[in-house]
């Protein structure tokens, strides 16, 4: 473990998953790679898998819905970070969520979520950053969030590459 990986290990980030809805239908996927990147104008960035097929749906669509998980929600975490829509699975089959529109689902009982309007996207090595300005927000349930050390054992729901 090189220096950098203990940092990450050490700062344990939060995660969050990012849903969209798109001309194909609903995309949702388990995201560690986020954060605000701007306090005037606000800025927040999600980095999605390039492997994803969240990616892929994400170029069809302007807003981006972004839910913090709680720690009681390892679950939600494993069925949008393990299962992939490239296997023919609805996610949204199998959890609580509302929809307002076009836009992005929400997902019930999260801690806190968001929505943002795409204004940049930017290739980042194996992920791409979706740059969003938040439009409209709610807040779930007060619990503290769920970290990526209790996700750093699944199996993501994309293979790797191997092109």
């Amino acid at each position: 473990m090189g220096p950098l990986d203990d940092l990450v290990r050490r700062a344990d980030s939060a995660m969050v998953v990012v849903t969209l809805g798109s001309p194909d239908g609903l995309f949702g996927c388990l995201v560690g790679f986020h954060c605000q990147v701007s306090i005037e104008p606000l800025r927040y960035a999600v980095c999605l898998s390039n492997e994803n097929a969240t990616l892929r749906a994400a170029a069809d669509v302007t807003e981006l819905g972004v839910h913090l998980l709680g720690r009681s929600q390892l679950g939600l975490a494993a069925l949008f970070g393990e299962i992939s829509a490239d296997d023919g699975v609805d996610k949204f089959e199998q959890c609580e969520w509302d929809r307002d529109g076009e836009g992005p689902p929400i997902l019930r009982e999260v801690p806190s979520w968001f929505v943002g309007t795409i204004i940049d996207r930017v290739a980042l090595g194996d992920h791409t950053a979706h740059l969003l300005e938040p439009l409209r927000y709610g807040r779930g349930p007060d619990e503290p969030p769920l970290r990526y050390h209790s996700t750093s054992g699944f199996e993501a729901g994309h293979p790797p590459d191997d092109d």
